[in-house]
């Protein structure tokens, strides 16, 4: 279970710790060596500027000394015009609040290429978004980069030791193979999930009013992927689509429209919020933990989760104590895996553990959801733009499936002009544009310019990767 501790309590510790060691000096100094007041109190005042920036000069001139030992170069560097390039650490923010994550990055990827140096408050990250480079990092030299003890702390809150954040395998327990086998079951709650949301359009488009893009059609994207995931991985519906549609602003009806959440539409936002959260924590670097020293940004967001998650996950529990004692149950391996097993019960069937258990369906929820709706809010926003676009990919759908018929999975197989309209939404707006892994030891990736030397990165840098190569997982 997540620490009561506030999250960036350690981390600002441990910092307190590093910054204490000019004040120390000074003081041990002025013990052996009698100096004025006056002077103990201008050293004590210049000695930590001091101190960070020969702390950065050092590390400047190390990764300099361990680049020239490999043989390679730094990667050209992505400088703002404030100190720290705080006016880059603004641009993102306004960004992530009012555009696309990776429109802060393709503009310097225009003018430095497809991999550059990005430093935010002396803090290095790689940017890339080379296929090469990423192919280093997730193949050829995999053993050498880990998601780190930093992304992992900001985090854990809400992941906890699920497989988005540990390396390797996470927990250690055998349950990846048989969960991509239940995903197949995925589509009768789907299919179910599907009809309820057009249900709802349609009963908004019978009163008259058009459905809401950024209001209406993204939240009712967003319940429909949250009912259909929950289903098929906890075998129980949170039913979010049961809530009423918001109606488009400056209609009479939404003013008077009383919100009224049921305790699934509390799970959805406080969710969304959590994950809100960490991607933050993420952006800010190491300036997070100093903003949550007192309290846990996601605490009370995840009481409200676990309020709806625990009994789920304690009733199958109970379920499977229950079939131990009457001799009914049988330890699951990884190839045997029931047409209707939902994924909880495959993970109770690995472990008991109920925070193991936990963290794994948060995981996976994230990722059954998230992407989805991402994708279909995309998708839909295309289409509105490009209605030729729409009436090539209507015409396909009419003639493979018909007016009535619900399209199986080699009708969606088939249809070549929609596969190739989705991947051209993942290709300009991929459903995990980011990922992050971070340097073991000092290493090099490969230089464009094949008559350059390689690119230098060093040990414990986080190195960003991002773009249509990107995966949909951690």
């Amino acid at each position: 279970m997540p620490s009561s501790v506030p999250p960036g309590l350690p981390h600002v510790l441990r910092s307190l710790v590093y910054l204490s060691a000019p004040f120390l000096a000074v003081y041990v100094f002025s013990y052996f060596v009698k100096i004025p007041t006056w002077a103990f109190l201008v050293l004590q005042t210049v000695c930590l500027p001091i101190y960070l920036v020969a702390c950065v000069k050092i590390k400047d001139f190390r990764g300099r000394r361990a680049a020239a030992h490999l043989g390679a170069i730094p990667p050209p560097s992505h400088d703002g015009e404030s100190l720290g390039n705080i006016d880059i650490l603004v641009k993102f923010q306004r960004i992530y609040k009012q555009g696309f994550l990776g429109d802060g990055v393709s503009e310097a990827h225009a003018e430095l290429g497809g991999t550059f140096n990005l430093s935010i408050l002396w803090d290095t990250t790689t940017v890339t978004n080379d296929v090469n480079v990423i192919k280093t990092v997730l193949a050829t030299d995999f053993n050498n980069y880990v998601k780190g003890n930093f992304f992992q702390a900001f985090m854990y809150s809400v992941l906890g030791t699920g497989v988005f954040n540990a390396d390797g395998m996470g927990c250690g327990c055998d349950f990846h193979c048989g969960a991509r086998s239940i995903t197949h079951n995925s589509q009768t709650p789907q299919a179910r999930c599907g009809n309820a949301a057009l249900h709802k359009m349609k009963e908004r488009l019978v009163e008259g009013h058009a459905i809401d893009f950024q209001k209406a059609m993204q939240d009712l994207v967003s319940r429909f992927t949250l009912d259909s995931a929950s289903e098929f991985l906890f075998g129980k519906c949170v039913n979010v689509l049961e809530s009423p549609l918001p109606y488009p602003p400056q209609t009479p009806e939404a003013s008077r429209q009383e919100e009224v959440l049921t305790l699934a539409d509390k799970f959805a936002r406080a969710f969304s919020r959590a994950q809100d959260t960490i991607a933050h924590r993420g952006r800010l670097g190491y300036i997070w933990p100093w903003l949550e020293i007192f309290n846990d940004k996601t605490g009370e967001d995840m009481e409200i989760v676990d309020s709806f998650l625990n009994p789920i996950l304690e009733d199958a529990l109970e379920k499977q104590r229950a079939e131990k004692k009457a001799g009914l149950w049988q330890d699951a391996k990884s190839d045997e895996v029931n047409d209707q097993d939902t994924f909880l019960d495959h993970l109770v069937r690995t472990t008991t553990d109920s925070q193991v258990i936990h963290d794994e369906i948060l995981n996976i929820l994230i990722a059954g959801r998230d992407t989805t709706a991402g994708t279909l809010t995309f998708a839909v926003y295309f289409l509105c733009m490009y209605p030729r676009v729409l009436e090539r990919l209507r015409k396909e759908v009419l003639e493979t499936v018909g007016y009535s018929r619900r399209p199986d999975y080699d009708d969606i197989k088939s249809m070549k002009y929609l596969r190739a309209f989705l991947n051209e939404v993942l290709r300009l707006y991929p459903a995990v544009p980011f990922n992050v892994r971070y340097a073991v030891n000092d290493t090099t990736v490969p230089n464009p310019d094949p008559t350059g030397r390689p690119f230098f990165v060093a040990a414990g840098q986080p190195k960003d990767y991002w773009g249509p190569d990107a995966p949909l997982s951690g």
